[in-house]
């Protein structure tokens, strides 16, 4: 049975449009409860002259004892002290509403788009609609969110990566702290989350549309869905079953569409050849969790396409020639089934972000990696964990330190996870490659050998403009379950690599590491180790 509980903005016609088979009406809050609530939100211990006292709780009155108003139109006037500004919002709040959405009460459209309005940085109130773009109720992970913003150019010309994912969580904070968002941590992985309430979520719809960006509800045929919505900058299908586009459609003319987010739509295959013929401005594309097996050869002609997403593409096994993507700046395979580094990926002079991780390419040619001299992100590294097949791991406690030791005689090539897919040998990479890309903030790879080690250590202490984020591996170990690495800021481990007199590890090529959350050694054989362990111990 659907029920409804009726929130007393929400009108009983609303209620008896969308089928609601029983209504329960819940009360509103008292007058002395919203000025509770409003003035709690405000902040606590905030002193109002008798003048703005009166006019705040006018405000708090047109929110109609509805919690949601009244908590965002407290945290949007949270740090406003000019009499002027409470009277204007409060006036602002009496204009008669044009066009609202149905399915929200005019008073709860008056507030929350008010909310909107004051954020005033276009920016911010761009990073609020694009929230909209995500399903209802969905927990969006902050991280990626903000990839995103970055893609979208919401957040552009900073001085570094690192500048533009604080910029990012800044933009989140100041959205939370209005309560145009809710924050959160997932129980499973500890990581933050932001979600949109349904009704500040359809308000976001709203003005979306206005400005031609579109969340897509009906899972309905691709090209039939873009060809409704051809005056669309921005469209949304994410999460949704849509259908296989049939191989004899034609290329649906899109002529502003800057973004296509296709994202979990599981229901598609096949994407026919000519299908991006006809989108000349298109600039970020994201077919993540989708199950093509190609990508079709007009992507060639995405001249403008900024970011491309295919992480966890599951069956995908080809990608055509990228060399004509001269504007691509990311470039996410994470998680797909190609064999191959993409042809053409040398000739991506200005990307920014590469993401290979779980990935069954074997080798990364010698040369290509350099090239990329703008990389801030790289990610190329293939450990991951699978149940059932795994080694026989042990541990020893060694002064108090960790010795991780595994076994020397696994084999890679045709292990099987319990799948039955075949589980990618680890990819390694020269020190002398990395060391080249200058602006390169974020690292996860594995290095050859201990030399390999020793050199780029050694370059790092002599260079500060050197990854701050770090997974480094060393050896052709590999572990179960990926070592645990999940939350990792600056992480090595050693595996399968024997250390010995001539490959010893210095203390002063080890000092920096006294904030590695682990440093593990494999086959320690005549190991020269007690001055640097002093270190890690501490």
């Amino acid at each position: 049975m659907l029920v409804w509980l009726q929130l007393h903005l929400i009108s009983l016609e609303v209620c008896q449009r969308i089928g609601c088979e029983e209504h329960i009406k819940v009360e509103p809050l008292s007058k002395n409860e919203a000025w509770e609530l409003f003035t709690e939100k405000l902040g606590h211990g905030r002193a109002l002259s008798p003048e703005i006292e009166s006019i705040a709780k006018s405000l708090t009155e047109k929110c109609s004892g509805l919690p949601l108003g009244i908590k965002t139109i407290a945290g949007s006037m949270r740090e406003v002290e000019d009499i002027s500004e409470w009277r204007d919002a409060l006036e602002k709040l009496k204009e008669p509403v044009a066009e609202h959405d149905d399915d929200i009460g005019i008073e709860v459209f008056q507030v929350l788009k008010y909310s909107y309005d004051q954020l005033k940085d276009p920016k911010v109130q761009q990073c609020f609609l694009y929230c909209s773009l995500f399903p209802e109720d969905y927990e969006i992970d902050r991280e990626t969110l903000i990839e995103h913003f970055i893609d979208e150019r919401f957040i552009d010309g900073l001085r570094s990566r690192q500048a533009e994912l604080d910029r990012g969580h800044t933009m989140l904070n100041k959205l939370e702290n209005v309560c145009l968002l809710e924050g959160g941590i997932k129980n499973f992985d500890r990581r933050k989350y932001v979600k949109m309430h349904d009704l500040v979520r359809s308000m976001a719809i709203q003005i979306g549309r206005d400005n031609f960006q579109y969340s897509v509800e009906a899972e309905e045929e691709l090209t039939k869905i873009l060809a409704e919505e051809e005056r669309a900058s921005k469209v949304s299908c994410m999460g949704k079953y849509i259908q296989c586009i049939s191989p004899s459609s034609s290329s649906p003319k899109c002529l502003r569409l800057t973004t296509l987010i296709l994202n979990g739509c599981v229901g598609l295959h096949i994407i026919p050849d000519c299908f991006f013929s006809h989108m000349p401005v298109l600039s970020v594309l994201d077919l993540s969790g989708t199950y093509i097996k190609n990508l079709p050869t007009s992507i060639c002609q995405l001249l403008n396409l900024t970011a491309l997403w295919l992480e966890s593409c599951e069956v995908l096994e080809s990608v055509p020639s990228l060399d004509k993507l001269k504007a691509l700046r990311k470039l996410n395979l994470k998680g797909t089934a190609i064999r191959e580094v993409p042809k053409g990926l040398e000739e991506l002079s200005d990307l920014r972000y590469l993401n290979l991780e779980e990935t069954r390419i074997k080798l990364i040619p010698s040369g290509i990696l350099p090239k990329l001299s703008c990389l801030q992100y790289l990610g190329i590294d293939n450990e991951f964990g699978w149940e059932g097949s795994s080694p026989t791991l042990r541990y020893d406690d060694i002064e108090n330190g960790w010795c991780e030791v595994a076994s020397p005689s696994l084999q890679y090539e045709g292990i099987k996870n319990e799948l039955g897919s075949e589980v990618s040998c680890p990819r390694q990479v020269r020190a002398e490659e990395i060391m080249k890309l200058r602006k390169l903030e974020t690292f996860k790879g594995r290095l050859y050998d201990m030399d390999d080690f020793n050199k780029y250590v050694r370059w790092r202490e002599n260079n500060k403009e050197d990854p701050n984020n770090y997974l480094l591996r060393v050896g052709s170990g590999i572990l179960a379950n990926g070592g645990g690495f999940t939350d990792y800021k600056k992480i090595v481990s050693l595996l399968e690599c024997k250390i010995s007199k001539s490959s010893r590890v210095e203390k002063t090529q080890t000092h920096w590491l006294c904030s590695l959350k682990m440093f593990s050694f494999c086959m320690l054989a005549d190991a020269m180790m007690p001055a640097a362990y002093v270190i890690l111990r501490h």
